[in-house]
């Protein structure tokens, strides 16, 4: 069965025996609903997850040393610029405002997908759950911003609302991100969900987003049924893929691209085995098992 998201054309069969040769000529990718020897099996989304009951300091969550030295840097560097920084609970006002640089930044990214945010959030709203918003002002109007929801012991990451700010390394995200553990972390929060993603990340949203939230401190955990996959086109993917899969018994990040030595940036706290395999050599071998 093909199946169509975007400008991508997925084959999707329950089983090898099942496979369409025909279909599989106009798919960029061949996904199994079990597994199949050769191809990725990996879970259907990634759950991000970051504990801070054991550190001593907020910073210390950060993964990266490099990080940490530069987030108070980039701080600085908007405070410097007359940007305010500021955490508020969300009412009706405070929930459009980020819906409109939400709608300019987030939804014009390619690819992107469109989960209804206002609904969500006016839905918790509703019910009374608590909503926060970490927000990056400037003249008091809103220009980047962290949705996040407090469930109990654990803050969720909902949406994210980011202006790109090439000038400083890390823009304004690694500085929303601190804030945020800051946040937790004098609240005794101690656990912070980062949303749900796709996996693997690279298609649907950038490698990047997924080195980012590693880099944090957060790692990815695998959610929903699990499933094969094989890339039949390297031109599909935004950038290399990072699928969670499992290897040796263990949770592992495998990665799909050109540079061996990229895989590091890929590690996060808790699932740290990473394994690589060139792009074109896997959809090489994948046309031959398929005779394409």
């Amino acid at each position: 069965m093909l199946e169509k998201q975007f400008d991508l054309t997925t084959a999707r069969f329950p089983n090898f025996e099942s496979v369409i040769i025909d279909e599989l000529t106009h798919a960029d990718f061949l996904v199994f609903d079990t597994y199949v020897p050769s191809g990725v099996y990996h879970s259907a989304q990634l759950n991000w997850k970051g504990d801070l009951t054991f550190f001593s300091a907020p910073k210390d969550f950060i993964r990266s040393k490099r990080e940490r030295e530069q987030v108070e840097r980039s701080k600085a560097f908007f405070l410097e610029h007359g940007y305010e920084i500021r955490v508020e609970e969300v009412d009706e006002k405070k929930c459009q405002e980020f819906m409109d640089v939400y709608a300019a930044t987030t939804l014009k990214k390619d690819r992107a997908i469109d989960y209804n945010a206002n609904i969500i959030v006016q839905k918790n709203l509703l019910t009374g759950v608590p909503v926060y918003l970490f927000g990056l002002y400037k003249d008091n109007k809103l220009e980047s911003g962290l949705l996040v929801s407090a469930y109990k012991e654990e803050f969720r990451v909902m949406f994210g609302a980011k202006k790109r700010f090439d000038q400083i390394r890390g823009g304004i995200g690694g500085v929303l991100e601190m804030e945020l553990i800051q946040f937790c972390f004098e609240k005794k929060i101690p656990k912070i969900s980062h949303g749900l993603s796709a996996n693997p990340a690279g298609i649907t949203d950038n490698a990047g987003i997924f080195e980012f939230k590693t880099r944090y401190g957060f790692t990815a955990f695998p959610v929903g049924e699990w499933r094969t996959t094989f890339i039949l086109n390297k031109e599909a993917n935004l950038t290399e893929l990072v699928f969670l899969t499992v290897r040796d018994n263990q949770l592992c990040y495998h990665v799909l691209g050109k540079d061996a030595d990229t895989i590091r940036k890929y590690q996060s706290r808790l699932v740290t085995q990473v394994s690589f395999q060139d792009i074109d050599e896997h959809i090489a071998k994948a046309r031959q098992l398929f005779h394409l």
